[in-house]
């Protein structure tokens, strides 16, 4: 009989999707390709519908969640040389559409930047334009908008800044708006500083520490500390003595706030540190019931991983003779 409980991550297959690119601007190739005259909008109609013929099941999600898994998918399809023209073109224009639907604005920047890199005679602003006049509802669309009318406006720059930056993790794009901005001392100092010092150092990352900490919550709060973690992973393998320690003693004073990215866990050396930072949902089962709900509803063609804790210990009473203790390989 099993007689202990066990915790596990469910991690949706739309949560690791959207987590794999978020440390650095999405939808940015490498090296541009050669930009291609763009198709004609009746072409690029016609190809959508067969592209909704072809994938029915997919374009079948009505949640957030699974528009946003399938957006993430055409952008990285878009990314895949090879395509024709139309094929490339509805691929990046049903990404910007369902990353509208789904308020994914990073997924939706990322596509927008896809088109005008592939094609010629794309005007970004007049994409984004388009494209954010369906997130009115969030203050960064708002914001983003009101910049392509009024580039001077500081309060639409403060906004768009600290959303540009630490949510999307456009750090280029951010920081001209944050030094332009008000309101945020602690912020614009640490901009102030990047653009001052254009390499990472100590001072900077207990800068943005001391802004996402003292002027920022949720998801803008972890970005800055993601984007404090990577200056100080970048400056660790040259750092000695008291410095190496004090860059030692700042990562790990903020790494239990940042959720690890699933793309990079290594699932066979997980470490118990490291699952409390999985971005999932956390389930205790009790080991006698022979099934439990576990609330997570799947979309067709969805996937989950369980993880259960690298520490926990199953107990087995076999033949009522012997006791058998094992994790959860065992």
């Amino acid at each position: 009989m099993l007689s202990s409980t066990f915790s596990a991550w469910f991690l949706c297959a739309a949560v690791l999707v959207g987590a794999a690119g978020a440390a650095e601007p999405l939808g940015v190739p490498a090296a541009a390709p050669l930009a291609m005259s763009q198709p004609s909008a009746d072409a690029v109609r016609a190809q959508i519908t067969r592209l909704h013929k072809d994938h029915a099941e997919k374009f079948a999600r009505r949640t957030a969640r699974g528009k946003d898994a399938l957006a993430h998918d055409l952008l990285a399809d878009a990314g895949v040389s090879g395509h024709p023209p139309v094929e490339q073109a509805a691929l990046l224009r049903e990404a910007i559409r369902l990353a509208g639907e789904a308020d994914d604005g990073p997924t939706l920047l990322a596509a927008i930047d896809r088109l005008a890199a592939s094609f010629t005679g794309v005007v970004v602003a007049d994409e984004r334009r388009k494209a954010l006049g369906h997130l009115k509802r969030q203050p960064y669309a708002v914001a983003l908008i009101t910049l392509l009318d009024t580039p001077g406006d500081e309060h639409a720059a403060t906004t768009a800044g600290r959303w540009l930056g630490a949510v999307a993790g456009r750090w280029a794009e951010a920081l001209p708006l944050i030094l332009m901005g008000s309101g945020d001392p602690l912020l614009q100092a640490a901009a102030k500083l990047e653009a001052a010092q254009h390499a990472p150092t100590l001072e900077l990352a207990q800068a943005w520490i001391d802004a996402a900490r003292k002027t920022a919550t949720g998801p803008e709060q972890i970005g800055l500390l993601k984007h404090a973690e990577r200056g100080l992973e970048q400056l660790l393998p040259g750092l000695v003595g008291d410095d190496a320690q004090r860059a030692r003693t700042l990562l790990d004073g903020i790494l239990p706030q940042i959720p690890l990215d699933p793309a990079l866990v290594d699932w066979d050396k997980l470490t118990a540190l490291q699952w409390d930072r999985l971005p999932g949902v956390t389930l205790s089962l009790v080991a006698r019931p022979d099934r439990t709900d576990s609330g997570v509803l799947l979309e067709p063609g969805e996937s989950v991983r369980i993880v259960a804790h690298p520490t926990d210990t199953w107990s087995f009473v076999v033949d009522s003779k012997e006791h058998v203790v094992t994790g959860w390989r065992g």
